[in-house]
């Protein structure tokens, strides 16, 4: 593609349709983060259990809930959506549901990784032009 091509390409304005697509798929994993996070702050019998069943100390709930809180946000900025999309990857496939062994939850994962790489580029992507 030539340059002028490039250029009349990045001077054309997203279509609207595509900004709100990419608005709704981005708050799906930022929603899920945050009611993850809901969870681990109200400390239930069941979140305590499941981090248990994991392997992971109840004394690291509070670091969890923190970390999720965190990359949500900074994937919610649009200045830093890229990182929050790095951060948010590596949580979940990472340090989250992958390393737990459920195949469940490695789809899960894997899902809410692409939905939140479509989501990023079709909003912010589209907002930082």
């Amino acid at each position: 593609m030539s340059t002028a091509a490039q250029a009349a390409k990045m001077a054309t304005p997203p279509k609207r349709w595509m900004i709100w697509t990419g608005r709704v798929l981005s708050a799906i994993p930022v929603l899920l983060l945050a009611m993850s996070a809901g969870f681990a702050f109200a400390r239930t019998p069941q979140v305590i259990e499941g981090m248990g069943k994991f392997g992971y100390p109840e004394s690291k709930l509070l670091l969890v809930a923190v970390l999720e809180i965190g990359s949500a946000l900074i994937y919610a900025i649009p200045r830093t959506a890229v990182l929050g999309a790095i951060l948010m990857t590596a949580y979940l496939c990472l340090g989250g549901p992958v390393p737990a062994g459920r195949p469940a939850a490695r789809a899960a994962a894997v899902a809410t990784s692409a939905i939140n790489r479509i989501g990023s580029e079709n909003t912010f992507g589209a907002e930082l032009r």
